[in-house]
């Protein structure tokens, strides 16, 4: 009789739980530090792809005019993502992530911008 109640039951021992709470613990141990520089990737990310609009925006408004423009003008086409800010000296500007100290640098071609 007590072989037909040992049959009758199913789940997970105790021993087994903790084998699979210990390998969780070191799989969460292992990606935590890969994880951790991602939001600075990111914000680099915004950045470029700021540059890229602004250089794109350059090249069709050369394109349309057929002249070259201000860089007032050009950079008056692009919508920048939330916190992030143009400064500008003749055909070169630098992006800056105002929620950090991140910033990158941009030259545009001259012909594209006066």
């Amino acid at each position: 009789m007590n072989t037909q109640f040992r049959q009758a039951q199913s789940g997970f021992t105790l021993i087994e739980l903790v084998v699979v709470i210990v390998i969780l613990g070191i799989l969460a141990a292992t990606a935590l530090p890969k994880l951790q520089g991602l939001d600075t990737d990111a914000k680099y990310a915004v950045l470029d792809g700021a540059i890229a609009a602004i250089q794109s925006a350059a090249a069709i408004s050369y394109a349309k005019a057929k002249a070259s423009n201000t860089f007032a003008s050009i950079a008056a086409q692009v919508i920048l993502p939330d916190g992030v800010t143009i400064s500008t000296s003749a055909c070169s500007g630098a992006v800056t992530y105002t929620t950090g100290a991140l910033s990158r640098s941009f030259t545009l071609d001259a012909s594209v911008c006066s």
